[in-house]
């Protein structure tokens, strides 16, 4: 893990790229999506330098790399070093702000940021906005459907995220749980 911000930085002066920098002395608690004041100062410092900033968390809640991209569009870093496998998560998550304006009840989660959660097969995408006191969110995660043969991914809304009572870590091992034995099935099948 390096400091040093990825992405689309041509253009921002040494202070914003200070400011983006600062994202890597945060940490959450393993059970949080997000903290609240991460989530306000992704949202912050996207909204200040006019682009789209990305953060991966580990399922231990360190950061792990910080991206910008362009208003509208955000490049994740190559995740090579992250695992993988049949049946498995790479034990990383996305949080990323949402300069989308949207319609003031939810952040917006882009069809890009759906196709990296299901291809890269990250734990969980976290999109967040800040408006007037309170910090949207919106997130996705992969699943199964009812009878578990299908993949899809479930997308939850938070109105504040302050309020948001979700247990991340318990969340993810039942996940891994579940994608675990999709795998044992598939290699006896």
């Amino acid at each position: 893990m390096s400091d040093k911000v990825r992405g689309y930085t041509h253009g921002l002066s040494s202070s914003a790229l200070r400011q983006v920098e600062r994202l890597y002395r945060r940490s959450v608690d393993a059970e949080e999506i997000v903290s609240f004041d991460l989530a306000r100062e992704i949202y912050r410092v996207a909204n200040d330098i006019g682009r789209r900033v990305g953060v991966l968390l580990t399922r231990e809640g360190q950061v792990a790399e910080v991206f910008v991209g362009r208003r509208d569009m955000l490049y994740l870093p190559d995740l090579g070093r992250y695992r993988l496998g049949i049946g498995r998560l790479r034990r990383i998550r996305l949080v990323f702000s949402d300069l989308s304006g949207g319609d003031g009840r939810r952040a917006h989660i882009p069809s890009d940021i759906y196709a990296d959660l299901e291809k890269l097969r990250l734990d969980m995408v976290v999109s967040v906005r800040e408006t007037k006191n309170r910090v949207l969110a919106s997130y996705a995660h992969m699943t199964r459907d009812e009878g578990g043969t299908t993949a899809r991914v479930r997308t939850e809304n938070c109105g504040d995220l302050s309020l948001l009572q979700l247990d991340f870590s318990s969340l993810m091992e039942g996940l891994e749980e579940e994608l675990s034995l999709e795998a044992t099935v598939q290699k006896v099948s």
